[in-house]
């Protein structure tokens, strides 16, 4: 006899729970991706363990609708603590709970630590472009990007001319 995709989904679930302060979160036990997310597969389609529960109890989630955790805890597939909401209403209840992101900016973003570009060319003044403190282009590699616009703008005009 063969397991339905919803009896190997619920196989997962740990209904016991006791984690504060979603003491009482259903939580994933199968696989997780990078953010905590629990992951399920059925056949080659992967799906989000807290979107499938979703859907087991409420039907397909409306098209540009997010499924979001009122208990913030992401492996959590209990059905009355998810709720269908735009990615706006996501990030403002975050915001609401504090629990956004703080992003570092300027000297203090990660990128600002390279002291070479991606093509291994060495930022310095005379070859770094800065954009008001928001960012930083090397000269070098913009140069080359342009002279290759170039090139295929001309061949292209050639190409054209050739024609008529």
């Amino acid at each position: 006899m063969r397991i339905t995709a919803q009896e190997r989904f619920w196989s997962r679930v740990d209904k016991s729970h006791g984690k504060e302060p979603q003491s009482n979160c259903w939580v994933w036990t199968g696989g997780l991706d990078a953010e905590g997310y629990g992951v399920f597969y059925i056949g080659n389609k992967r799906w989000q363990a807290h979107r499938f529960a979703w859907e087991l109890a409420h039907g397909p989630i409306p098209c540009g609708q997010k499924i979001c955790h009122r208990c913030d805890n992401p492996p959590c597939v209990r059905e009355d603590h998810l709720f269908c909401g735009t990615q706006r209403e996501n990030v403002l209840d975050a915001a609401r709970k504090g629990r956004l992101k703080a992003y570092k900016k300027g000297a203090d973003h990660h990128n600002a630590r390279k002291s070479h570009c991606k093509n291994g060319h060495l930022f310095t003044p005379e070859n770094t472009l800065l954009r008001e403190g928001k960012w930083r282009r090397c000269l070098t590699c913009r140069d080359a990007s342009n002279a290759r616009v170039m090139a295929k703008t001309k061949a292209r005009r050639i190409a054209d001319s050739e024609l008529r």
